[in-house]
């Protein structure tokens, strides 16, 4: 063992001899540092980041070295350094020269515009090339993060800057450091894995008996239509309905022409950037980013500078600023990525660059060019190689991508959108700070240094401390827990076991007077899709003088794409399925107002439920159920508080078709069975985890119901429904659905009802019909109805661009229902103006209903943060 422990300390001190480095500080001519600063060793094929100061230090070993220094908006400087063995580590101080943007006068044949404009054409088409190019590759990055709270006004420090402090011991005034040392990797055409080796930090010991929060390299792309998941690219097919682009002028980098084009948003919006792109000419790729996103509160910088690789342009370094300042609290944070290490395989597909040529301008040679058809993959890379059209550039790549899914369908592999997998090495945060120094390369400024020491020291101080917290706060059961409720998690990354008591409920309804609920609940998780889920529900009404209960049993499996759900017990149920109105506004109304808006029945059932996902486009469930539904009345004429002197309706609501309603005591066997079909929905996937995205751009729906036995009745459903992306002038949806009887109910449960609504306030996300009486309109016949909804970027209020930046967001609604059996009108219509984003999360809606059976007044709608 000590001849082992001999040769390491040999081996180590040889390496620590022969690792020379070179250190220094990177200024601009005027002498100022150029914070994170980049310096890239070509022949190592890594780099890394100044500080914030402009100081740097790197280890490069024995060796002849080139090391690029690069900061934005400067002209890169070349270094070569020479180590022998017994060479002496070099200090250097860089000085690099501003950028000098040459304007020439550009047009394009007879079209006097912009240069920018054919350029962005360009760009924009290549786009798509950019993202198929690479078949895989893998890199390391260093990642830091630096916040701080720079200030809290007296009266939010009074507020909340006790607790801030005590909950997350975080103070105004401290630097707060995250440091990450993450591996990438990438296999086409869209897997990107990550894995976190090496983590530390310098936050509180509140935070750190936590999971401590990782920074990641996010899927920051510029060649994709969204950044982030919301930003609309510059790069997006449609970007000139966002934007306008401008040349600034190019430089030269050694034989490539750089060319800087301005981007300014044609509207103010919380979705577009604005700055400056500087583009590789012939190659059409990304040089480098400096962007600007700015909201009422907060201002999002960020910067990224690429380098070439064998030819393609790749993303060495990341910086995002951003600055808040909301509600009296002044905050900051900087994020900065060096990517180094790359190892990049080219798809020898794309080995060419296309060379694009202007339809508009050579008009023959573009019609010429695309009369030539591709058949294949093949055909469509040899394109590459000739003069290319946009148009064919498109159906080239759309050829390419075609084949490569249908390989992977062959080989009977799910496809997804996009894969994307994180991951924390296991001995990520015990890496020795030697470690640290060799990997980081970026000097520490002082206040780090004295915070990581701060926090080091604190944090083993208080380990005991933490450790008895920790076994002392265990999820343990209190007898008065069944009151005010409680969830006992014993779940780590969301597998495992948890429980939750709802606690007792108290509300008040004409049916029951007071009555109580409460709500057990059991889940074990196998994985974040896989999971079963026992609950029961327990009801007493004081009214009735009777407890009510059911027992629910869920469980899904294989990856969710399977589910299955039986429930049965003796339920108080509302009449109107379609509007299940909150149990705590239906309360208030009773008490306050003496309106029982909710109407009830008694169902006992015994329900089993069964859904099944063929693929992304296809949706299969089905119900079976055995009831015995019992008609109630009320027990209560007047609420306790009774404002308004009035009594409560009765229980059997009315209707057009029936007046007063009542309802029958029978015993049903019901069937449904059900088809979703989502023709543009795709799967994606985040650390194992399948979801659907794009759910929403059109989804069509089939329900055939039926029952037996007493009140026997069978119907068919079909409904459609989309959203559609109108680009710049905003967001159009829809929903329409039909509904037939083919054997006509007798029993007023089982009418067609729709989502109606009677009260002052309602839920944000409501889409629903907002001033329909909840019973009126429901139908034994024949029915359509639908709705119309239109969120512009621009209408009345949110032209204003202090409204705007504050949040107020307008829409426009429209919703009908056509009933063949209503005796008076048989159209209903009503017409909505409403705008969100009042105080964060309020809205109004104000509506005008149309119908001879309704009053035509203008109603008014709370939206609430629900």
């Amino acid at each position: 063992m000590r001849i082992k422990l001999f040769i390491l300390f040999v081996f180590v001190s040889i390496q620590s001899v022969w690792s020379q480095s070179i250190s220094g500080i990177i200024k601009n001519t005027k002498g100022e540092p150029l914070p994170f600063a980049s310096l890239w060793v070509s022949n190592l094929n890594r780099g890394t980041l100044a500080n914030e100061n402009g100081e740097f230090l790197m280890n490069l070993g024995t060796g002849e070295h080139e090391i690029t220094f690069r900061f934005l908006g400067h002209v890169p400087h070349l270094e070569k350094v020479v180590f022998q063995k017994d060479s002496k580590d070099k200090k250097f101080e860089i000085r690099l020269i501003e950028q000098s943007i040459s304007l020439k006068e550009v047009q394009v044949g007879a079209l006097k515009e912009d240069p920018a404009i054919l350029m962005m054409r360009r760009m924009i088409a290549m786009a798509p090339f950019h993202l198929q190019e690479i078949r895989n590759y893998t890199a390391k990055a260093y990642i830091k993060g630096t916040g701080k709270v720079n200030s809290i006004s007296p009266l939010m420090n009074k507020l909340i800057g006790k607790k801030m402090e005590k909950e997350s011991g975080i103070k105004a005034g401290s630097t707060y450091v995250l440091e990450a040392i993450n591996v990438l990797e990438y296999n086409k055409p869209n897997q990107l894995k990550e894995r976190v080796i090496s983590n530390r930090n310098n936050l509180p010991a509140q935070l750190k008996a936590q999971d401590s929060p990782n920074l990641r390299i996010a899927q920051t792309n510029f060649y994709r239509s969204k950044v982030w998941g919301s930003l609309i690219s510059p790069l997006s097919s449609n970007a000139f309905s966002y934007y306008n682009f401008a040349y600034l002028g190019s430089f030269k980098l050694g034989e490539q022409t750089i060319s800087k084009i301005q981007i300014r948003p044609k509207m103010i919006s919380d979705d577009l950037l604005s700055g400056t792109m500087n583009i590789v000419e012939d190659t059409w790729s990304i040089y480098s980013l400096d962007l600007l996103i700015k909201t009422n509160n907060t201002s999002n910088h960020m910067y990224e500078q690429c380098a070439n690789f064998n030819g393609v342009w790749m993303p060495v370094q990341y910086e995002v600023s951003l600055a808040i300042n909301m509600m009296g609290i002044d905050a900051s944070f900087k994020y900065i990525t060096q990517i180094k290490q790359y190892n990049i395989h080219i798809d020898p597909k794309f080995l060419v660059k296309p060379q694009i040529i202007d339809e508009r301008v050579q008009k023959g040679l573009a019609k010429e060019i695309d009369q030539e058809k591709i058949k294949n993959s093949n055909q469509a890379s040899n394109s590459f190689s000739q003069e290319i059209t946009r148009k064919k550039l498109r159906k080239a790549l759309q050829q390419i991508s075609k084949e490569e899914k249908q390989k992977v369908t062959s080989e009977k592999k799910l496809t997804y959108q996009n894969e994307y997998d994180f991951e924390i090495d296991s001995l990520a945060s015990k890496k020795s700070e030697d470690y640290w120094e060799k990997e980081r390369e970026v000097p520490l400024v002082e206040s780090e240094i004295k915070g990581y020491k701060e926090a080091d020291s604190i944090y083993a101080a208080g380990a005991k401390k933490r450790l008895e917290d920790s076994v002392r706060n265990l999820p343990k059961f209190k007898f008065y827990h069944l009151w005010t409720g409680k969830t006992y998690d014993y779940q780590k990354k969301q597998i495992g076991n948890k429980i939750h008591l709802d606690g007792i409920g108290i509300y008040y309804s004409a049916l029951d007077g007071l009555y109580l609920t409460n709500k057990l609940e059991f889940l074990h998780a196998n994985s974040r899709q896989n999971f079963v889920n026992i609950s029961g529900d327990l009801r007493y009404s004081t009214g009735l003088n009777r407890f009510n209960y059911s027992i629910d049993f869920q469980k899904s499996y294989d990856g969710s794409r399977q589910y299955i759900r039986f429930r049965f017990g003796d339920e108080i149920q509302q009449k109107n399925t379609e509007s299940i109105i909150s149990e705590k506004i239906a309360s208030l109304y009773a008490l306050f107002h003496n309106q029982n808006i909710v109407k009830f029945y008694e169902n006992q059932f015994v329900n089993l439920t069964y859904r099944y996902r063929l693929n992304s486009k296809f949706l299969f469930s089905t119900i079976l159920e055995y009831r015995q539904r019992n008609d109630l009345v009320n027990t209560k004429s007047k609420g306790i508080f009774n404002l308004d002197g009035k009594e409560f309706e009765s229980n059997d609501p009315l209707n057009l078709e029936m007046g007063p309603t009542k309802i029958w005591n029978d015993q049903q066997l019901f069937y449904q069975f059900g088809i979703k079909y989502q023709p543009f929905s795709i799967w994606r996937r985040f650390n194992q985890y399948s979801y659907l995205g794009d759910q929403n751009k059109l989804v069509a729906e089939l329900k055939y119901k039926q029952a037996q036995l007493d009140n026997s009745f069978s119907s068919i459903e079909f409904s459609i429904k989309q959203k559609i992306n109108l680009e710049r002038f905003g967001e159009f949806s829809y929903f329409l659905g039909v509904n037939t009887f083919i054997k006509k109910p007798s029993n007023f449960l089982d009418f067609k009802h729709y989502s109606g609504n009677e009260i002052l306030f309602i839920g944000k996300n409501s889409s629903n019909f907002l001033a329909l009486p909840y019973y009126l309109m429901s139908t034994a016949g024949n029915s359509i109805w639908g709705n119309i909804e239109y969120h512009p970027r621009k209408l009345l209020l949110n032209r204003i661009p202090a409204l705007y930046m504050y949040g107020i967001r307008e829409s426009l609604k429209f919703n009908f229902i056509r009933n063949e059996n209503s005796p008076k009108s048989k159209l209903y219509q009503e017409l909505s103006y409403g705008f969100d984003g009042v105080l964060g999360g309020f809205g109004i809606d104000i509506v005008k209903p149309f119908g001879d059976w309704i009053p035509q007044d203008y109603k008014v709608r709370i939206r609430v943060p629900l």
